[in-house]
């Protein structure tokens, strides 16, 4: 079992990420022959030439998507008012900047740049709440979401060349906003080049009834998603072996035939992969 420990307030350095891991491993080593093959390239023009991962992180409404993004990137981006719905998809883009090199942000949306350090990243937090708070009042559909996407570079020396996409939840009503959400959820299925993310509360009664993972078994796509199981520790003792256990080891009915990578579990934000 590996734990990520997390907290809520600030999840900045906050112990092993998915960067510091790959960087302690064999990506830090491959990093460090392209260097010694290119000193001439900057460590963003050596990784610029190689393929990265991109990862779409769908799921229904309020389900902790951000949230599970933040566990795994420790960057601490995401609006953090409970009431805050995401209009439009995010994109993060980790951006590896030479040793020793000051951390900046820069968010880019329609025609407008802003630039952010990790002193006030509290204003970038503002500047997202407020981009959805525009779009939710300016929309010309009906249906408050945009498929526009807010891209934010994140450049710092201890992140690895890496791309999420944080989507807009899958909600149920009105019948017009689901089928957005819906149609933009599988725009980033359907695309061979992501790797799914889909999180669901472990508080789900019934994977199998769930709308995300029913899309990405219809798309065929089992085989690059894994499944995310926040609030997990909300769940009562009875429910812990079907909900949790048989779940995060791949043995539940529900899962059986679906060749999902892996399940993994969120309890009070921090990540368990059994």
């Amino acid at each position: 079992m590996v734990l990520y420990n997390n907290i809520a307030t600030d999840v900045t350095n906050e112990g092993p990420n998915i960067s510091s891991t790959a960087l302690g491993k064999v990506y830090g080593w491959f990093v460090e022959q392209l260097r010694t093959l290119n000193p001439a390239l900057s460590t963003q023009e050596l990784i610029s030439k190689y393929p990265h991962p991109v990862m779409c992180v769908i799921g229904c409404e309020s389900t902790g998507k951000s949230a599970t993004i933040e566990s795994i990137s420790k960057v601490p981006i995401f609006p953090s008012d409970t009431g805050i719905c995401t209009r439009c998809p995010i994109k993060v883009v980790l951006m590896p900047t030479e040793p020793n090199t000051v951390s900046h942000y820069e968010l880019s949306f329609r025609d407008k740049k802003n630039n952010y350090t990790d002193e006030n990243l509290a204003e970038l937090k503002i500047t997202i709440s407020e981009i959805f708070q525009d779009v939710l009042k300016n929309s010309t559909n009906s249906h408050g979401y945009s498929d526009e996407v807010i891209t934010i570079v994140v450049h710092r020396p201890d992140v690895i060349r890496m791309d999420f996409v944080d989507l807009p939840g899958i909600v149920s009503y009105p019948p017009e906003a689901k089928e957005f959400t819906l149609s933009l959820s599988e725009k980033y299925i359907y695309d061979p080049n992501c790797f799914i993310l889909c999180v669901a509360n472990a508080t789900t009664p019934r994977l199998t009834s769930y709308e995300p993972i029913a899309c990405i078994a219809a798309a065929n796509a089992c085989e690059r998603s894994i499944i995310v199981l926040p609030m997990a520790d909300k769940l009562s003792p009875r429910d812990f072996e079907t909900h949790l256990l048989n779940r995060v080891t791949m043995n539940s009915d529900e899962l059986r035939g679906q060749p999902f990578t892996a399940c993994c579990a969120v309890v009070n934000l921090s990540l368990i992969h059994i």
